[in-house]
């Protein structure tokens, strides 16, 4: 029998990140440390909930993604077991890890993209550039903002997409969207801002009601203060932001309008344009975040229609992979060298290795290709999540990885009695400042099996069934 390990507590400590992650990390560095042996239990996910004050779906959460690491493996009826720590790497040789990491329980909490050839792709790709000869120009300290080939590269890219034509010396590789995020928030600090002859941002900024997770812990750590922004079926609401900038001072504002997470909303090109001139007017910045751009092209983005006034973010991790760590920036004419240093104090540059695959993919053609299969299998899976949840749903959207399930009751009473079935769900997060809209998300591209997908579906239709959903619509 394994030994059961029924008092390891994670060591929570303050300003540590989302609470999910802050388990996964303890327990990880508590396996490496030895303190908890291999096969011991873990608690129960509602124990451990209880212990920790926290909601049953975040622990939920934490458990499934020990489990994806393989820190942990879940075994139906019997609990959560400890598994051996990854073995150490000699010199020269390299760790051997799983073909695939484990996804149990169903977990529809995660927004990652579905994959099926990438691996195969991304091996090819890093054979060509070792192939090509560059590898030794790539290892050195290279231009902060990314070689400009690699730069041309992920332009060309963001105008076939978006139609936002930018110039080269306006785009800036980074690692990743958040990253980039990162960099833009640095770019448009106080002295930036006054470059455009505005005043500082007052430490106030501006996102959806409902917004992106990862925006939470930027703006704590640089020194930003979050305000809701009402939200409507079309995104965010002109006459709300218009006096949200008024009554904070913001003077920046956070916001996804195509496929905005987690409500899936694609704000029509009216709306937009409503939302630059109410920009325009408070003479503010805005960061929009279009790394679901390539599932619903056609409408102009943001910065095309404030290009001196909008951060423009996209990355390769939700069209290719999230393992491939290349993002890229758009930047306003004025911010540059500001977001230049920004990048250089987060990172010096951009990984050229890491950059040089993008651009192989890119300029091959591969991106393009697997785009398009995402397209494909987005509106596989959400034509089977109308199929199962049927009129639950909210009018259709363009098929994403995700979507938005409206709620009668309060949306952690659904976390939790689906993290009791097996479900992983993640509650949104809620900027104050405006009431959010009462739901959840639910991500459809995590489950490398539909078989998989549908069984989590149908988990949620029966327990809807149970309750009043069913009147919504």
């Amino acid at each position: 029998m394994p030994a059961e390990a029924p008092h390891w507590m994670p060591r929570l400590l303050p300003q540590q990140g989302p609470h999910y992650l802050a388990i996964v990390e303890a327990l990880a560095q508590d396996i490496a440390a030895g303190h908890v042996p291999q096969g011991s239990r873990l608690l129960p996910q509602r124990e451990m909930a209880q212990r920790l004050g926290l909601a049953v779906g975040t622990v939920a959460k934490a458990y499934a993604e020990a489990e994806r690491r393989g820190l942990v493996t879940g075994a139906v009826g019997r609990g959560t077991f400890v598994n051996l720590p990854p073995a150490a790497s000699s010199r020269g040789t390299v760790a051997q890890l799983p073909a695939r990491l484990p996804l149990r329980p169903l977990d529809m909490g995660l927004n990652a993209p579905p994959l099926e050839d990438e691996a195969a792709v991304l091996a090819e790709a890093m054979a060509a550039v070792a192939r090509s000869g560059a590898i030794a120009a790539l290892t050195g300290y290279l231009p902060h903002a990314g070689l400009p080939a690699h730069r041309a590269d992920f332009a060309a890219w963001i105008a076939a997409v978006s139609g936002l034509a930018l110039p080269v010396e306006q785009v800036m590789l980074c690692n990743g969207a958040q990253h980039a995020i990162a960099v833009a928030m640095m770019a448009a600090q106080p002295q930036g801002v006054q470059s455009l002859g505005v005043q500082a941002p007052g430490g106030v900024l501006l996102t959806e009601a409902v917004t992106f997770p990862g925006i939470v812990g930027l703006a704590e750590k640089l020194g930003h203060r979050l305000h809701g922004v009402a939200i409507d079926a079309e995104g965010l609401v002109p006459e709300a932001l218009d006096a949200a900038f008024t009554e904070t001072g913001a003077r920046l504002l956070y916001c996804m309008p195509t496929l905005q997470t987690p409500t899936g909303t694609v704000m029509p090109l009216a709306r937009r344009r409503a939302i630059a001139a109410v920009l325009r007017r408070h003479e503010a910045l805005a960061i929009e975040d279009d790394v679901y751009a390539f599932l619903a092209p056609g409408t102009p983005p943001l910065a095309a229609l404030a290009p001196e006034r909008v951060f423009y973010v996209d990355s390769l991790a939700k069209c290719v992979a999230p393992g491939l760590r290349i993002g890229a920036l758009g930047v306003p004419p004025a911010f540059c060298a500001r977001a230049s240093a920004a990048l250089r104090s987060t990172g010096w540059m951009a990984s050229p290795l890491t950059a040089a695959i993008g651009s192989h993919l890119l300029r091959g053609g591969e991106v393009a290709r697997l785009a398009a299969r995402k397209r494909e299998i987005a509106a596989e899976r959400w034509n089977l999540a109308r199929e199962v949840l049927g009129s639950v749903l909210p009018p259709p959207t363009p098929p994403a990885f995700h979507l938005w399930l409206p709620l009668a009751r309060p949306p952690a009473e659904l976390v939790a009695e689906a993290a009791g079935r097996g479900v992983v769900l993640a509650l949104p997060t809620e900027a104050p400042g405006a009431p959010p809209p009462r739901g959840l998300r639910l991500c459809l591209g995590a489950l490398e099996r539909t078989a998989d997908l549908r069984e989590a579906l149908a988990v949620l239709a029966a327990i809807l069934d149970r309750g009043s959903e069913r009147a919504l619509v």
